[in-house]
């Protein structure tokens, strides 16, 4: 398990999918958003916890990096079990330039997603146009490793 620096792959990590991943996400609002509407480009899951440095330092190394790839589509996902709580607080105090959402039914956390049992947070998922899953890496990625993760 890689907690601070950027990981290829650890044990647990879901390979590359064939199927779309289906998930339903819910906002701070409480409205709920399914991953699919996310299709028809690529994603980058940031899945991270509102406690731990690492997700704080992944944060801010990941908002940079869209300061200079606009394009780069983000959906963040609060990872922890009170997150119903914290994501309107954390949305309040931080500005991100990307949605930001929990799993409700915890599905991620309890690895029973399409997901599958994650290694480490903060994790970063790349999805392709179709919503399969194409690359996993765990830590606080840099700006040249965000680069590799998102291009086409």
């Amino acid at each position: 398990m890689c907690l601070l620096g950027g990981c290829a792959s650890s044990p647990g990590a879901p390979p590359p999918s064939a199927a779309p991943v289906q998930l339903t996400l819910t906002r701070a609002d409480g409205r709920t958003i399914e991953l699919s509407a996310y299709a028809g480009q690529p994603l980058l899951l940031f899945l991270f916890t509102t406690y731990d440095q690492a997700s704080q330092l992944a944060l801010a190394n990941l908002t940079k990096f869209l300061g200079q790839h606009a394009t780069v589509q983000v959906a963040g996902v609060l990872l922890q079990p009170d997150a119903a709580t914290f994501l309107p607080l954390f949305k309040d105090a931080v500005s991100v330039p990307f949605g930001l959402y929990y799993d409700a039914a915890q599905r991620i956390l309890q690895g029973e997603s399409a997901l599958g049992k994650l290694g480490a947070v903060p994790a970063f998922v790349a999805l392709d146009a179709q919503g399969r899953i194409q690359q996993v890496r765990y830590g606080v990625l840099q700006h040249d490793e965000l680069e590799q993760l998102t291009k086409p």
